[in-house]
């Protein structure tokens, strides 16, 4: 049995599959068959299905290809057929399936089997048809997860250096937004003034006079605008 992995949905699909004779003793493919070959069946059944879907040439229902590799939509109530290469590839064969069979609601997979043809050994071909997207190489076709690559724009973030607790960093930044806006408690473990003077202490702040107290240094505010520019300052100190 041949396998292939699609995702349920998934448009386009063509399949190669590999057709043995069974008139040959050494494992030979089957070459010539058309679709128009006497007695060739293609039927397709997923597991929460009952009842098959059957292309058949006596009925008319299997279609040719024009161009080997190109998908293009059968017909309705069709599937398309053609050999690929018989000197280089014999008992190749390429299916092309119709967008609706692929979109076989809450299907897990697909059976393929081709049979009733002269010499023609039966053959099954076994399609996953899972959530995610084998062929999506960003994302996998998750839809819950950002559609760009990890650290770029819109992608997931990364630690650079490993280890960095994204819920603290959010959760002090929050703090400090709160404490500006004149709610909320802020605790620094330690903050250097300028560059030269550390001082270790809660950042508070007397809502009376806007003072805020680092330690037991205070500073006043209320004559003086606590601006953007010192958020970002205060912000970027929480972070590092």
């Amino acid at each position: 049995m041949s396998l292939m992995s699609f995702t349920n949905g998934q448009t386009s699909v063509v399949v190669r599959v590999k057709i043995l004779d069974s008139s040959a003793t050494d494992g030979s493919g089957l070459t010539g068959l058309l679709t128009s070959s006497t007695g060739l069946i293609i039927s397709t059944i997923c597991d929460n299905e009952a009842t098959a879907t059957t292309y058949t040439a006596a009925g008319g229902t299997i279609a040719g290809i024009t161009t080997l590799g190109t998908w293009s939509g059968p017909p309705a109530n069709n599937i398309r057929f053609k050999e690929v290469d018989s000197t280089n590839h014999p008992g190749l064969y390429e299916l092309q399936i119709a967008n609706s069979r692929m979109a076989t609601s809450g299907a897990k997979y697909m059976v393929i089997t081709i049979s009733g043809a002269t010499n023609c050994a039966e053959t099954d071909v076994l399609i996953p048809m899972t959530s995610f997207d084998p062929y999506d190489s960003v994302r996998g076709g998750l839809t819950a997860l950002p559609n760009a690559n990890a650290d770029a724009a819109g992608g997931l973030p990364i630690s650079d250096a490993g280890g960095l607790d994204l819920d603290a960093v959010l959760a002090d930044t929050n703090e400090v937004q709160q404490k500006l806006a004149g709610t909320g408690t802020v605790t620094l473990a330690a903050l250097t003034v300028n560059g030269a003077t550390t001082l270790t202490g809660a950042l508070t702040s007397t809502n009376a006079s806007n003072n805020i107290t680092l330690g037991t240094l205070t500073v006043t505010t209320n004559a003086i605008a606590w601006n953007a520019s010192w958020d970002t300052e205060v912000q970027s100190e929480v972070a590092d």
